[in-house]
């Protein structure tokens, strides 16, 4: 099974990917230029996932490999009202099924309301999205799973 990360640049993406995959390791945030590539065994299968840059700019060569993902997990910050606003303009390039990851890690946090986001999330995607802190790999492999069990 193929699995994609998508989203804006500073969601969070790349560290979901690794407290997912590599949980006993510490994190250094690096910025995806292109694609990462990482596996998770998950029920005796392996799971491969794409983590995918936030750059627009290249979004065109990401669209090449889509028709071979599974489930693509649109991830943005709940504290960016950017990455928010964003969920439709990947939901409405994409032809695949597709499920929306809400990080809600204290690291991502800004000035603006992340419980005003969440209402507009719930009102705009309503049972489409789950919230998750990708500083906890418990609560992201819990809810990763989840999604897993839905596909």
């Amino acid at each position: 099974m193929n699995i994609c990360f998508l989203g804006n640049s500073a969601t969070g993406k790349s560290h979901i990917v690794h407290s997912l995959c590599n949980s006993n390791e510490i994190y250094h945030p690096i910025l995806t230029l292109a694609i990462d590539y990482s596996f998770y065994n998950y029920n005796n299968n392996k799971i491969f996932i794409w983590d995918c840059t936030g750059s627009k700019k290249i979004f065109c060569i990401i669209k090449t490999f889509l028709p071979n993902i599974d489930m693509v997990l649109i991830v943005c910050n709940i504290y960016d009202i950017n990455s928010i606003n964003d969920i439709d303009f990947y939901i409405n390039t994409i032809n695949n099924p597709y499920h929306i990851i809400v990080n809600t890690c204290n690291y991502l946090k800004s000035s603006y309301s992340g419980e005003k986001n969440r209402l507009l999330l719930e009102n705009k995607y309503p049972n489409q999205y789950t919230l998750l802190n990708s500083s906890d790999p418990n609560d992201v492999t819990k809810k990763i799973k989840v999604i897993l069990n839905k596909i």
